[in-house]
């Protein structure tokens, strides 16, 4: 956890990032990675980059590091 109390996340993806597929696929791997629905994520910002901002929804953070911490 960063000292702002955001989390920093690297995925390596093997989708293309034509027509959005990198993104959708990103959705997908944190969808199934920390266990909330695909329309709970939502990029905020850097669509068309490879570093982004993303708000995740319908889990609280606490939720969020024990699921992290039991996948190192």
């Amino acid at each position: 956890m960063n000292d702002d109390g955001s989390i920093t996340l690297k995925a390596h993806l093997t989708a293309s990032p034509e027509k959005g597929k990198a993104n959708a696929s990103l959705i997908n791997l944190l969808s199934k990675t920390l266990k909330i629905k695909k329309s709970n994520i939502e990029i905020i910002r850097g669509q068309t980059n490879n570093k982004k901002i993303l708000s995740l929804s319908g889990t609280t953070l606490e939720e969020l590091q024990d699921i992290l911490k039991h996948r190192e």
